[in-house]
């Protein structure tokens, strides 16, 4: 049996939604004004399981507009558009080069999901 999926880690939605490509799959979540897109995996199976990861964060997280100071993965919002949130990778080379115009803000990091 499936792993069952966990509400949307961004607004709670009980019922997020599985999206499926040929070559790969992520879950989603539909709500008005949330959208969040959960990381991708190579089967449906990789997918519930990196999303459930994130719907289990150790601890709350603060939207603060200082950008990361470490390597690690982090919630991304650009003001301006509440509840479309995304999860990047910010590596050394990133963090040295990023840009910021003060409209974004990050919460973070949060754990890496398991494979």
């Amino acid at each position: 049996m499936p792993e069952k999926l966990k509400p949307c880690p961004a607004c709670g939605d009980p019922y997020p939604r599985m999206v499926e490509h040929e070559t790969f799959a992520y879950v989603a979540c539909d709500t008005i004004g949330c959208c969040l897109s959960g990381p991708v995996a190579e089967t449906e199976e990789g997918a519930v399981r990196k999303w459930n990861t994130l719907a289990r964060s150790p601890r709350p997280l603060r939207w603060t507009n200082e950008p990361p100071k470490e390597p690690g993965w982090y919630w991304n919002m650009r003001q301006g558009y509440p509840k479309e949130m995304t999860i990047s990778w910010y590596s050394e080379t990133r963090l040295a080069n990023l840009y910021t115009d003060g409209k974004d803000i990050w919460a973070g990091p949060i754990p890496e999901p398991e494979e």
